[in-house]
């Protein structure tokens, strides 16, 4: 049987990456995914605030660099003493290892008193058996509410079978989205508005997430991102090399099989657009020499470019008939 290898760099948000021990994928020089002409083609991510235990003021956007100064969670609240904050979007991969995507170099598995560089609590996979690592209840059960972005979602994604996107010969493959609600119902907005991430189900729909036997378990995690507070499981995938103590064992390859162009969209995607809190930018008012924060979302940039370019493709096009005519 043929395995395909499929992971992100932690280091790199632009391209996927290979481990040495993987043969270097075709999906490496791939472009990024790009929005689709649609409703909200022209309307840039929007700020939207953000409840975080301790901390006030602060707003996430999707597409957004994140970053700003880290600071301490104050006495008082959850987590207090632990530093918070700082994380940028190159730094949102991990691996498919629970624990992962922090911005420092980590070699623990679990995230036992880890600070939060993204604001976001890790993902809680509820009781089962398994390293104790695992199964913690530091940030509580999945139903916390106390969490950033409130209690636990699973957004259910399905592509079409095979690796040809027309393949309609065999059962699609399933693949889950855990994080907390306000994270889900963002990822379903930017997935909706994505080319080559046409699902096989629609529309997407945020459900409840508990950590039950029938739900998504760590060992089908394919990828953690931003400090391991969203992972990526595919229904199937039996990564055990994931659930002991050894961190230099390999994961097990993904089966083949999969579509692959599917599978790299929903993968970038996800790592692109999934939301940040945005840093402070001071703002200089002419005259009076004050200042005011606001958010930034520079990493938009690139893909407001490209909404930019599918517009005036489509205006030349309508130019062209119109002068034929």
């Amino acid at each position: 049987m043929v395995f395909v290898p499929f992971i992100s760099s932690p280091r790199d948000s632009a391209a996927l990456l290979p481990r040495a021990y993987f043969p270097p994928p075709k999906t490496t020089s791939s472009p990024s995914p790009q929005p689709t002409d649609g409703p909200d083609l022209l309307i840039p991510p929007q700020p939207e605030s953000i409840d975080i235990p301790g901390i006030t003021g602060k707003t996430t956007t999707e597409w957004g660099s994140g970053g700003g100064d880290a600071t301490t969670v104050p006495d008082g609240a959850l987590f207090a003493g632990r530093t918070i904050g700082g994380g940028t979007r190159a730094q949102v991969y991990g691996t498919s290892v629970y624990g992962s995507g922090f911005p420092s170099e980590r070699v623990e598995r679990g995230v036992g008193g880890v600070d939060l560089p993204f604001y976001f609590w890790p993902v809680s996979w509820g009781p089962g058996s398994g390293p104790e690592w695992l199964h913690t209840t530091e940030f509580g059960a999945p139903d916390n509410s106390s969490r950033p972005g409130g209690a636990e979602y699973q957004l259910v994604v399905q592509s079409h079978a095979g690796p040809d996107p027309g393949s309609w010969q065999a059962e699609p493959w399933t693949y889950h989205v855990v994080s907390d609600h306000k994270t889900i119902t963002s990822l379903i907005h930017t997935l909706m508005i994505t080319a080559n991430c046409a699902t096989f189900n629609t529309p997407l729909s945020a459900l409840s997430f508990n950590g039950s036997a029938s739900e998504p378990q760590p060992e089908n995690t394919v990828q953690y991102y931003r400090a391991s507070s969203v992972a990526l499981t595919l229904d199937g995938y039996n990564n055990t090399a994931a659930l002991g103590d050894d961190a230099t064992l390999a994961p097990i390859p993904l089966p083949s099989g999969l579509n692959q162009t599917f599978l790299e969209c929903l993968n970038r995607t996800i790592g692109e657009s999934v939301i940040l809190v945005d840093a402070p930018v001071v703002n200089s008012s002419p005259g009076d020499g004050s200042s005011s924060p606001t958010p930034t979302s520079s990493g938009y940039a690139a893909h407001a470019y490209a909404y930019g370019s599918v517009c005036l493709t489509i205006f030349c096009m309508i130019l062209a008939l119109r002068s034929v005519r």
